[in-house]
């Protein structure tokens, strides 16, 4: 967990120069989201902190459907 702007700041910087020295142009972040689309757990605690629906009216989980950045944003090769 970052503790500060600083720490975050200093995080960010290496993990950028990371993906530039790996020629990589989109960042995947492993710790956050469904790692595949059986996966509710992962649903569940990318949108709510404990995985519960806080109250009636927010989006159930399995209504949400997580979409690959490449398929977002195509990008020329």
């Amino acid at each position: 967990m970052l503790t500060s702007e600083k720490a975050a700041l200093a995080k960010v910087r290496q993990m950028y120069k990371e993906l530039k020295k790996n020629h990589t142009k989109i960042f995947l972040d492993t710790d956050f989201g469904p790692k595949n689309k059986e996966d509710m757990k992962g649903h569940r605690s990318a949108l709510y902190k404990d995985g519960t629906v806080p109250q009636k009216g927010y989006a159930e989980p399995e209504e949400v459907e997580w979409v690959p950045i490449e398929e977002i944003a195509k990008q020329k090769p």
